[in-house]
């Protein structure tokens, strides 16, 4: 029993080293450029950090993220800023939560849309059907809070802004329905406009499925097959039990 107790200790003194180590090397200029790195790697694009720090599960804490489009005709463009990212929960079921960001996709003098994945929020009317076609492209999990978002044209005037957004999207973790998303969505203003509304769907690559929304919506966009929130029911009541 002595030598359980003793081996115990040893691998709690082993994580806390491990951890106190790893902590000081991601707050070095080091460990910062590596992040940097990384981050550039996924987006493509420029990446400034002032800070990261670790939590003690080992969750990553970025404090003031930039993303910076380098651009020869209007100069850098930053695309994204957020005074708080976090990766939160093991490698398997880890969500990437950001703060307060402002995002901004930028318009080139050929008409062009950087990033070409959200050129189709241009256009006010279709920008629901753009959020449902984003939200089944992306299968990483992520939660965002307070956000902005604009599209800036090649004039530099503001095409669409939107403001006081909140996104999860997450795995619904369905039983048979591997890829199958969750999403809880609402908004506050368009144009600086007050437009609240909110939307809760379930999405992958077989269809998109509301869960609540304004009924226009929901009855314009639910396919006819069976609603997946029976079984989501059913799947959470088995849970419980």
């Amino acid at each position: 029993m002595r030598t359980l107790k003793r081996l115990f200790l040893l691998l709690l003194l082993l994580a806390v080293a491990s951890l106190i180590a790893a902590q000081w090397w991601v707050r070095s200029a080091a460990g910062v450029s590596s992040v940097e790195r990384r981050i550039k790697a996924a987006t493509g694009l420029e990446t400034e950090i002032e800070s990261v720090r670790l939590g003690w599960n080992f969750d990553f804490l970025v404090t003031d993220l930039a993303l910076i489009l380098k651009d020869a005709e209007h100069g850098d463009q930053v695309l994204l800023e957020a005074p708080a990212v976090a990766a939160l929960g093991r490698c398997d079921k880890r969500i990437i939560r950001v703060s307060r960001p402002v995002i901004k996709a930028v318009q080139s003098q050929r008409g062009e849309w950087s990033p070409s994945q959200l050129k189709s929020f241009a256009d006010r009317d279709g920008a629901f059907k753009a959020l449902l076609s984003l939200s089944a492209s992306v299968t990483r999990a992520f939660e965002i809070t307070d956000a902005v978002f604009v599209m800036q044209g090649a004039d530099g005037r503001d095409v669409v802004s939107f403001s006081g957004i909140n996104w999860y999207h997450a795995p619904a973790r369905l039983k048979g329905r591997p890829g199958l998303m969750h999403n809880v969505f609402s908004l506050q203003c368009i144009d600086g406009e007050p437009e609240p509304m909110a939307f809760e769907w379930l999405s992958d690559s077989r269809g998109t499925y509301f869960l609540s929304g304004p009924e226009a919506v929901v009855q314009t966009h639910v396919p006819a097959e069976k609603p997946v929130e029976a079984s989501v029911a059913e799947e959470e009541s088995k849970e419980t039990e």
